[in-house]
């Protein structure tokens, strides 16, 4: 047993960089629906209003609207502040030339990412809509339309190369942990040959495998760690992970991943030798 302790550090050092290349591509999964989501909730939606409202009224329609499902934040406007914008992005007064501000009071929104998309987006100008005070819903429609159509095809791109890299891992890491048990196949023969049952041939071999997946994982989760730390520290202003409990659950699940991948490749190569001939072993 002692001749195998380096295969099992090589399968260690194996499976924490595979595991730990996963780690990387499932943080960016996460950050790129980070930026999904940022993008889309930056839209926003404009509820023109028939006549400014008093404040009292105001602030009871922005606590209505922030309590609806679908409102990430909402915020009033007023027909001064809506003049003071135009001239900043316009650079004309239109005072000017008319005697009046022509321009509207209104309630900005910003809805939350799952609504987002054309289909959920026209319930929600009817939604709003149904508010009495509510003139006109006003938002940038063709812009939804070429977030979701351009999001859905990166979508698909994308999760066609995950499923495609977690094959490779999943194979990597089969791969080196049969190839390890390889050295061991005389030993299970030995062990078979003098009565031993299946199961307390395949006992401690399914442990040290579970181990092994498990120590792996702990270290891809530790350089997963670093290597946001160190990507933060060196690059100003960028965080990676908004979300510390679903940074915790990819490590968590990075751990598992290597425990049940360790677990079956380990099983499944024990048995492989269990049931080849002994002129099969050489």
């Amino acid at each position: 047993m002692k001749r195998n302790k380096p295969s099992y550090i090589n399968v260690i050092l194996s499976v924490t960089l595979v595991l730990f290349i996963l780690g990387l591509a499932g943080l960016a999964i996460f950050q790129a629906k980070y930026i999904s989501d940022s993008i889309k909730e930056n839209i926003e939606v404009q509820l023109e209003l028939q006549k400014e409202p008093a404040q009292a009224d105001m602030q009871k329609t922005i606590r209505k609207l922030e309590s609806e499902r679908y409102v990430k934040a909402a915020r009033f406007v007023s027909k001064k502040d809506a003049l003071i914008k135009f001239r900043e992005e316009i650079g004309e007064d239109p005072t000017e030339f008319l005697d009046f501000n022509p321009l509207y009071a209104s309630y900005i929104i910003h809805v939350k990412s799952a609504y987002a998309n054309p289909d959920s987006m026209a319930r929600v100008e009817s939604d709003l809509m149904g508010y009495p005070e509510v003139k006109t819903v006003l938002y940038q429609k063709a812009v939804i339309d070429a977030i979701d159509t351009n999001l859905k095809k990166a979508a698909i791109v994308f999760a066609g190369v995950c499923i495609l890299f977690l094959l490779i891992a999943i194979t990597l890491i089969d791969s080196t942990i049969r190839l390890a048990m390889f050295s061991n196949r005389f030993l299970i023969r030995s062990m078979q040959l003098v009565g031993a049952t299946r199961w307390f041939i395949i006992k401690p071999f399914v442990a040290r495998g579970v181990f092994n997946g498990l120590i792996s994982g702990i270290l891809a989760g530790i350089l997963l760690i670093a290597a946001v730390y160190f990507a933060e520290q060196k690059i100003e202003g960028l965080t990676l992970f908004q979300d510390l409990i679903t940074f915790a659950s990819l490590i968590g699940g990075l751990i598992i991943f290597g425990v049940l991948l360790s677990w079956f490749s380990t099983h499944r190569a024990v048995l492989k030798y269990l049931r080849l001939k002994l002129d099969d072993l050489y």
